[in-house]
Formats: C-alpha cells, sequence, structure tokens
C-alpha cells in the first residue's frame, strides 16, 4: 500500500510517500531526481522507477535459479550486474 500525506502549496506538493508492506515493513519513498524539481529533490528516499526495474531483475533471477534447479545445475552464487557495469567493463 502507498500512502501519502503532506502540506500542499499552489502547484507544489511534497514527493514524499510510504510504502507498507504486510508485516509491518515501511519503505520511504520520493519520485525520481529527474523528475522532480529542484529544491524538492530526497536522494536518501527510494525512486519508484529504480525499483521498478529491481523488481524485474529480481522476477528474471529467481525464475533462472528456478530453471537452473529443475534442470539439475547446482547455484552457489548469482551476481546480477547493471547498464553502468557494462560500461565500466
Amino acid at each position: 500500500m502507498a500512502a501519502w500525506e503532506g502540506a500542499q502549496f499552489p502547484g507544489k506538493y511534497s514527493r514524499e510517500h510510504t510504502w507498507r508492506f504486510a508485516g509491518g515493513a515501511k519503505l520511504k519513498a520520493s519520485d525520481s531526481p529527474l523528475l522532480t524539481p529542484e529544491g524538492y529533490q530526497d536522494g536518501a528516499k527510494l525512486d519508484p522507477h529504480k525499483l521498478f526495474v529491481a523488481t524485474i531483475a529480481s522476477s528474471h533471477m529467481l525464475t533462472w535459479l528456478h530453471l537452473a534447479l529443475e534442470i539439475g545445475i547446482d547455484v552457489s552464487k548469482l551476481l546480477g550486474f547493471s547498464a553502468r557495469d557494462h560500461e565500466r567493463a
């Protein structure tokens, strides 16, 4: 569940919000710094756009691990990497 509570001014509002999960976990989130006007950015909060990409990567990894197990491949470690890692290589 996503929850927002904050001050609103004409044409302006806080981008901070909280995600609440079953079991009581809470994550503080804010809009992407690329989409947020200067002065409203908070790099310490989670960016929903990056979390969307992380969700897809996590699903891909777990699917791959399941398929490896199904065909008898024993995986002891799997390291993910991003496009930035390709640029550095």
